[in-house]
């Protein structure tokens, strides 16, 4: 089932640069993956909008139904298939079908997704847990706060010099990432 509403899609139209895929999963009656789409307009931090594009319930969260989904979205928001930048979770199955059917189009891993594999992958890597937050910090910069290049490339400095200190101070074995 997709549905949207003639606002979602006039803003999604209006604003195709930053499209937002997100799903839940089981939180519903029926136990099926409801999939959120959303915009970001562009017109600066004041007036930052998101707005609901669409939404839509999956049998499952194979490649076909995330094609449906994809193949959807085209025919009813984006003819063209003029859409800038997708941020999704990285699923595997949502990912191919967003090159597929958005051929042109960009994908990156959502902020939120990006800390929890760092939390992952680096969590071994020091002894103290207060480091790993502070690449939180650096990080959220970096995605969330940096207002010029300056201030994202001195984020970007600290956070190489985190990534660094992990990759020096242990043994690769002992750090996963």
């Amino acid at each position: 089932v997709f549905f949207t509403h003639h606002y979602g899609c006039n803003m999604a139209q209006d604003f195709p640069e930053i499209i937002i895929i997100d799903a839940t999963y089981k939180t519903n009656s029926s136990k099926l993956p409801l999939v959120n789409v959303l915009c970001v307009s562009n017109l600066g931090r004041a007036n930052l909008k998101n707005a609901l594009v669409a939404s839509a319930f999956l049998t499952n969260e194979k490649k076909a139904s995330y094609t449906w989904l994809a193949q959807t979205l085209r025919r009813v928001i984006w003819p063209t298939g003029r859409v800038g930048i997708f941020i999704t979770d990285n699923d595997a199955a949502l990912v191919n079908s967003i090159e597929e059917i958005f051929p042109e189009s960009k994908h990156i891993l959502c902020g939120w997704h990006i800390y929890q594999h760092l939390r992952t992958n680096l969590c071994n890597c020091f002894l103290d847990s207060d480091h790993l937050e502070d690449i939180g910090k650096v990080l959220k910069t970096m995605i969330y706060k940096a207002r010029d290049e300056k201030s994202f490339n001195d984020a970007d400095h600290r956070y190489r010099s985190w990534i660094g200190k992990a990759a020096i101070s242990y043994p690769e074995q002992e750090c996963k990432g």
